[in-house]
């Protein structure tokens, strides 16, 4: 169990249990409205907890198990906006802010038990008339503020300084093979989205388990974590000569005598994002963000699926280096390679086979390959992917 604080009072939720509603945003120049929808549950308005924190640190909490809690873009009116004005309108002073807030001003939060089951609609009032950017981006409003995550921050690197200082002592007592194997392993490549990972397949190599999942036979075994990516594509080079055949790729050739169900139907498929690049272009200049016009660029169902990704572990992306972006989008390109592969092989409906397909076609799944721009470039990235469509599937 934990203790959340909100405003003076302590609420005790069992964190194990906690679950984040689905929710969706709306907005216009001067309020923004969050539905939650809380289906099959009764809900008491008496027992619903609202608190906003400075402004954009939104919190809500639905018993018996809901839990929301927000970063916003921007600051809304809250108790001490209004408590500030008031304060300011009955001693004739200025205050910072350009509007005088009242308590009507504060937010609003209305059940509605008919829509989507039930549904928590909160109304709050910008303290800035102006619409906000990302409201989709419903993953990016689940960080926690700059100030908060300084506090984890330091309370983590806390926790860290105490485990190393439990391992080097643990250190003195150990073995001398387990120390050598120690430093072994802290000099292991690391792979992965902006290479933050490494020793994960050791585990699974050592039981023969790696090639189960990638084509790479022990990406930890290298034997100059410095050289490991011009390793790995060596060695994926020269594996994919060997598994070329030529007969094969020669045999596609009778394509047209013989006949090809698959095949046929790949080219004959019109995939769902097949569109014109002025239909693309009409459809971008549709989009908005006020109420009244909420079409949006992504769907309901994409935008929970982007806030159920956890953002632990991943880096600070305003500090990423034009090449670090550039090596991201890299890596997008041959999994969106793969993807459209398997979607037009498969037409449309993925088989238990399409993981693996995904993962064989794309060089940065298989050799967990790490695209250094600008010396990889698109080009090379789809003459590796197309070799390997002709090598393996």
């Amino acid at each position: 169990w934990r203790t959340l604080l909100l405003a003076d009072r302590r609420i005790l939720i069992d964190f194990e249990m906690v679950l984040v509603p689905r929710y969706s945003l709306s907005q216009t120049t001067t309020h923004v409205v969050i539905e939650v929808t809380l289906p099959h549950v009764r809900v008491s308005m008496k027992s619903v907890d609202l608190l906003v924190v400075d402004g954009v640190e939104f919190h809500l909490h639905a018993p018996p198990a809901y839990l929301l809690r927000l970063t916003l873009p921007d600051r809304v009116v809250d108790e001490d906006a209004v408590e500030e004005s008031l304060a300011a309108l009955a001693n004739d002073v200025q205050t910072h802010h350009e509007t005088i807030y009242t308590k009507a001003d504060l937010p609003r939060l209305i059940y509605n038990p008919e829509k989507n089951h039930g549904t928590l609609i909160v109304s709050m009032r910008k303290e800035s008339e102006r619409f906000w950017e990302d409201l989709d981006l419903l993953g990016k409003l689940q960080e926690p503020a700059p100030n908060q995550r300084r506090k984890q921050e330091s309370r983590a690197s806390k926790l860290v300084a105490e485990i190393d200082s439990q391992k080097s002592l643990s250190a003195e007592s150990a073995s001398a093979d387990e120390c050598l194997a120690s430093i072994k392993y802290s000099d292991s490549p690391s792979y992965g989205l902006f290479q933050q990972h490494s020793n994960v397949f050791r585990d699974y190599a050592r039981e023969g388990l790696t090639l189960e999942m990638i084509e790479c036979k022990n990406p930890d075994d290298t034997l100059d974590a410095r050289s490991a990516d011009q390793d790995r594509r060596a060695m994926r080079l020269e594996t994919e000569n060997e598994k070329f055949d030529p007969d094969r790729y020669l045999n596609d050739l009778c394509v047209e005598e013989d006949g090809d169900m698959i095949f046929d139907c790949a080219m004959s498929m019109e995939p769902h994002w097949a569109t014109s690049v002025t239909e693309l272009t009409e459809k971008l200049s549709k989009l908005t963000t006020s109420a009244v016009d909420a079409s949006t660029f992504f769907t309901e169902e994409e935008s929970n699926t982007l806030a159920s990704i956890p953002s632990k572990g991943l880096p600070d992306f305003e500090t990423l280096t034009k090449e670090q972006s550039h090596a991201a989008f890299l890596c997008l390109v041959d999994v969106l390679f793969s993807y459209a592969y398997d979607h037009r092989t498969t037409d449309g409906d993925p088989t238990v086979e399409s993981s693996w397909t995904l993962m064989i076609l794309s060089p940065a799944l298989s050799w967990l390959e790490n695209y250094k721009p600008p010396y990889d470039s698109i080009q090379d990235v789809l003459i590796w992917s197309t070799r390997r469509s002709i090598i393996y599937p």
